[in-house]
């Protein structure tokens, strides 16, 4: 890396970071989901290991594979391949439940209500009805049952990666989610604030935007 650029990208770094109320564990999880949707190896591998210093490898884990709904597994993947060269140990396993519909909408409805269901009630093709089913299996039922992150972690960190897929409708929504789960819209501020040196200020600008109207 140019020197120049280092110097000066390592200084907004720690200035970030210096003022950032949140964790250096939190910080770091935040960061790991942005640099998992960004694919930024080097970055991440780099994060993986500093994160390691604060926080259990099957945390980490657990942040990369909440993911999975929002990005492509593609993605999760090569994030757990690149984990995989710093740390070998492989992560905790939890029951799947029997009944994943029933268990998702446990989590979904008291933060979402049948927002889904009801924008893609008129889809053709039976969409209509599988998509939303499919969300609550899946993005809830399969992942938001597992124990190893709670329910306010788990919004906090999606909405860092919804944030840098910059898409404004789900990043009002889960930011909605996230207030509901028990977040204040300071954790959430600082959430978008701390991806400011990995995304840069356009994403972050819109987004805090977005979380502080979700909060009026």
């Amino acid at each position: 890396m140019d020197q120049d650029y280092k110097t000066i990208l390592k200084r907004f770094k720690d200035e970030v970071t210096s003022e950032n109320p949140l964790s250096k564990a939190e910080q770091e999880l935040t960061i790991i989901s942005a640099l998992t949707v960004l694919q930024a190896n080097d970055d991440l591998k780099e994060h993986f290991s500093i994160a390691l210093n604060t926080v259990s490898v099957d945390l980490i884990r657990e942040v990369v594979y909440q993911l999975s709904p929002a990005i492509g597994s593609g993605k999760v993947k090569n994030a757990l391949k690149i984990l995989n060269t710093v740390t070998k140990k492989d992560g905790q396993h939890f029951a799947i439940p029997e009944d994943t519909y029933k268990a998702g909408l446990e989590f979904q409805e008291p933060l979402y209500g049948n927002e889904i269901k009801d924008l893609m009630a008129d889809l053709p093709a039976n969409a209509g009805k599988l998509l939303p089913k499919w969300l609550t299996k899946n993005f809830f039922g399969d992942y938001y049952t597992r124990g190893a992150l709670p329910v306010k972690d788990r919004e906090r960190y999606l909405l860092a990666a919804l944030i840098t897929m910059n898409v404004d409708f789900q990043i009002k929504a889960h930011a909605l989610g996230s207030l509901k789960a028990g977040n204040t819209e300071s954790e959430l501020i600082w959430t978008a604030l701390t991806l400011l040196p990995y995304i840069g200020f356009p994403l972050v600008i819109n987004s805090v935007q977005k979380i502080h109207q979700a909060n009026e």
